[in-house]
């Protein structure tokens, strides 16, 4: 049933006859939607860390309005940034300061790039350390895709607690794009984006971040498995089974 319904969509996607944006949003995302329908669900959400001028969060809704055509299954998106200042002072070699440095993405018009956001889409305003910590607590659709951009190392923990919460807040493996890795020779496991995923792993026993074979064929392509979740304990069963191929 899934192979019918997304092979043809992710071939269309790949040979640019289907312009969704990114295509390695709009791939990502089908993986996250397929699974709510594996789960009988019909409302998923998307999360961004990383906004900058918002291209991304509308290539991720032309994306999510095109499942929901298809599919009937809807997404919610939220993106997450502080939106003007940029970022702030690298704090030594894991945050590669031979590549970004202090205010460097500063936005000279945050309120532009705010009203350019199509309906569907909320902006999360703030400080990671903080906004996270407050969403956590919120009351959303399971998380079924997330994008980490946020450039340092110091910035990308506090996304990532977005995965520490019960594990019916999200679909059993959720795809995630990694923006900050395998694309320049100096990113490396002991700095950027990549080191805190191996912290993460480290300090999480049920749940494990771990890089999509190279068969999907879908730029920076992660999965963070929720090893507890209801389905992959075998306490519920899905209304289709998670085969979850390469289409």
């Amino acid at each position: 049933m899934l192979q019918e319904t997304f092979r043809p969509i992710a071939q269309q996607i790949r040979s640019g006859r289907l312009d969704l944006g990114r295509q390695h949003y709009s791939l990502s995302l089908m993986y996250g939607v397929a699974q709510a329908m594996c789960l009988g669900i019909d409302r998923i959400s998307a999360l961004e860390f990383g906004v900058w001028k918002g291209g991304g969060l509308i290539d991720l809704h032309k994306a999510a309005a095109h499942f929901e055509t298809a599919t009937g299954v809807k997404t919610d998106i939220y993106g997450f940034d502080t939106f003007g200042k940029g970022l702030g002072k690298p704090q030594g070699h894991v945050d590669h300061p031979e590549i970004w440095s202090e205010a460097q993405f500063e936005l000279p018009n945050p309120t532009k790039v705010k009203n350019s956001m199509p309906e569907g889409v909320e902006l999360v305003i703030g400080d990671v350390h903080e906004t996270v910590a407050d969403f956590k607590t919120r009351d959303v659709a399971p998380i079924g895709f997330v994008a980490i951009d946020v450039d340092y190392y110091t910035s990308t923990p506090p996304c990532l607690e977005v995965f520490q919460g019960d594990a019916e807040r999200y679909v059993p493996v959720v795809p995630m794009h990694v923006n900050d890795t395998e694309v320049n020779l100096v990113f490396n496991s002991w700095c950027g984006e990549a080191l805190a995923i191996n912290e993460f792993n480290e300090a999480n026993a049920l749940r494990k971040i771990e890089k999509a074979p190279p068969r999907f064929q879908i730029s920076r392509f992660y999965g963070c498995h929720v090893l507890d979740h209801p389905v992959r304990t075998g306490a519920v069963k899905p209304v289709h089974a998670l085969k979850l191929k390469a289409w």
